[in-house]
C-alpha cells in the first residue's frame, strides 16, 4: 500500500509552515518558563536565528516607549494650566506671589543689615497689619512730640474774594494740594492750598434752574473728597449731589433720588462709594467709579445731620429731634441704635 508523501517527509503533528518552517505547537518546557528573560545560546547558529533576536531586543520595555513616545511637560501652555486651577489653588498661589513681594520689599543689602529693621519688618507683622489695615482697625504710632518749624505768616492764610454769600461748608483734598468751598450762592471753588490762589469757580445756576451741568441752584450744605483725591460730591438745598472732577475741573453727574435737603456726605476710606444723608429721614449708598446708585438705608425718624464712615462697610449717623445715633452695618444689613 503506497503511503501519503506528507506522512513520508515526517511532518505529522505540525501547524502550518512560516517562512518555510514547520512552527511546533509543544509548550514551553519548565527550564524556558523559569528564565524568559534570558536570551537562549545558539551554538552554530543560522543568521536568521540571530536576526530574530536582534528584533526582540530591539521592542524595549514599557519605560523605553514611554521615553520615545511620551508627551512633553514643556508643551502644556500657562492658558490651560489657569483654566485647570481651583479657586483654592488660585488663592495659594497669589497668597504665595504676595509673600515673596513682602520678601523682597524687606530685604536689604549686605552692608545695610540692622537688627532694629528687621524686626520691625518681619513678614508676619507687615501681613497683620495690611489685614487690620483692610479691616478698618489699623493704627500707628508716629512720635510722642512734633517739633516742627511752622511759620506763623502762613498760618494765618485767608481765603477771600471768592464767593458773594456766606461760606456753609469746606473740604480740603487727602493730598493736601486743594481746598474746595461751599456756599449759598449755589457756588463751588477750588483754591491752591498753599498760596491761596483761586484756581477755578463753578457757578451754579439761578433757582428752578433746569440743567444740572452747571452746579447747584441752591444753598450748598456738604462737601466730601474721596481718598484718591479724583472726586469731589457736593450736597445742597436743592436736592441733588454732583460730582465733580478734580483733576479736569469738570462736572460729571447729578444724583437726584433725595426728597429734602442733603445735609451730609462722606466717601468710605480706600474705595470710592459715598455715603449720603438728607432731611427725608434716608441714608444713600452711591458707587463713584460706576457713577450709579447703590441701596437705601431706613431707620431715623426725624431730619439726619451728619454722617461719617471708616474703611469698613459702616456707616455712623446721628438723628436730631428723634436723639439718636445709629451705627449702620451694611453687609449684614443691621443697625446699631445709641439713645
Amino acid at each position: 500500500m503506497a503511503r501519503d508523501r506528507f506522512l513520508a517527509q515526517g511532518v505529522t503533528g505540525t501547524k502550518r509552515q512560516r517562512g518555510g518552517k514547520p512552527v511546533s505547537s509543544r509548550k514551553p518546557t519548565k527550564d524556558q518558563t523559569k528564565r524568559p528573560g534570558k536570551p537562549r545560546k545558539h551554538h552554530g547558529g543560522s543568521d536568521e536565528e540571530g536576526g530574530d533576536d536582534e528584533s526582540d531586543n530591539e521592542v524595549g520595555d514599557v519605560n523605553d516607549l514611554e521615553h520615545r513616545y511620551g508627551t512633553d511637560e514643556n508643551e502644556v501652555s500657562s492658558e490651560e494650566d489657569e483654566f485647570l486651577e481651583t479657586a483654592a489653588e488660585k488663592r495659594l498661589r497669589l497668597a504665595k506671589s504676595y509673600i515673596s513681594k513682602v520678601k523682597a520689599s524687606t530685604e536689604m543689602d549686605a552692608d545695610e543689615y540692622d537688627a532694629a529693621q528687621i524686626d520691625r519688618d518681619l513678614i508676619a507683622e507687615r501681613l497683620t497689619s495690611d489685614a487690620r489695615e483692610r479691616s478698618g482697625k489699623w493704627s500707628r504710632r508716629i512720635a510722642d512730640q512734633f517739633a516742627y518749624p511752622i511759620d506763623e505768616m502762613s498760618m494765618a492764610r485767608v481765603l477771600k474774594n471768592g464767593h458773594m454769600l456766606p461760606v456753609t461748608c469746606v473740604a480740603i483734598t487727602p493730598n493736601g494740594k486743594f481746598v474746595y468751598s461751599g456756599a449759598k450762592d449755589g457756588s463751588l471753588i477750588k483754591w491752591q492750598r498753599e498760596t491761596g490762589q483761586k484756581l477755578h469757580v463753578f457757578k451754579g445756576q439761578k433757582k428752578k434752574g433746569s440743567n444740572h451741568k452747571l452746579g447747584h441752584c441752591d444753598h450748598i450744605l456738604s462737601i466730601a473728597v474721596s481718598s484718591d483725591s479724583k472726586y469731589v460730591a457736593t450736597g445742597g438745598r436743592d436736592r441733588r449731589i454732583h460730582i465733580w472732577s478734580v483733576d479736569e475741573d469738570r462736572h460729571l453727574i447729578a444724583f437726584h433720588q433725595h426728597k429734602d435737603s442733603v445735609t451730609g456726605l462722606v466717601f468710605r476710606r480706600g474705595i470710592n462709594h459715598l455715603y449720603s444723608c438728607s432731611a427725608d429721614r434716608m441714608v444713600k449708598m452711591w458707587n463713584v467709579d460706576e457713577l450709579a446708585y447703590m441701596d437705601t438705608l431706613f431707620g431715623h425718624q426725624d431730619i439726619i445731620v451728619s454722617i461719617d464712615a471708616l474703611q469698613r462697610e459702616q456707616a455712623v449717623t446721628t438723628g436730631s429731634r428723634d436723639k439718636t445715633l445709629r451705627l449702620w452695618k451694611i453687609a449684614d444689613e443691621a443697625q446699631l441704635v445709641f439713645r
